[in-house]
């Protein structure tokens, strides 16, 4: 299960005084981002890969949260920072004067997931139906506000299988 409307993408972000305008002009570049086991880490290394840049190459630092990687890109220990699209949205008009997003992710599979192990098959369904009816009723409705979401939609199976493509492939 998966919260609706929740997506997230990862943008990789320059310094704006950086003169380089394609990916591809970042090989070997050092890498900035909050954690390694992290999606907005996953989902930046395939979005490289996918661009002809190859991941692999990357040197990497990781600061411990989104603010600290950023501080490392302005200050010029890292030349390419991963982070949440809706990270670098919150950003203070100050900070993100700073930076100049180079690509942004647009895959639409970037959300918080509820996932059960195989060996939980027995409760997927009533687990989806109660999720799913909480909006049907007054306290239902009031339990996700109070979590700032809207409901629960079920990720389609393709979904489910790129996510785990990209943490096997990535993440190990």
């Amino acid at each position: 299960m998966r919260p609706q409307d929740d997506c997230d993408e990862v943008s990789l972000i320059v310094r704006h005084d950086d003169a380089r305008a394609a990916l591809a002009d970042f090989a070997g570049a050092q890498v900035a981002t909050a954690l390694e086991r992290s999606f907005v880490f996953v989902l930046g290394r395939f979005f490289c890969d996918e661009c002809g840049l190859d991941s692999a190459g990357l040197p990497r630092r990781f600061a411990g949260s989104e603010i600290a990687a950023l501080k490392m890109l302005l200050s010029g220990q890292a030349e390419l920072l991963f982070m949440s699209s809706r990270g670098h949205e919150r950003l203070s008009a100050l900070a993100r004067a700073g930076t100049r997003v180079l690509e942004r992710s647009e895959t639409r599979v970037a959300s918080h997931l509820l996932l059960l192990h195989p060996a939980c098959q027995a409760l997927v369904q009533p687990l989806r139906e109660a999720l799913t009816g909480l909006a049907q009723h007054d306290k239902g409705r009031q339990a996700l506000r109070d979590l700032g979401m809207h409901g629960w939609d079920v990720p389609a199976p393709e979904e489910v299988e790129m996510l785990l493509m990209l943490y096997r492939r990535y993440a190990g």
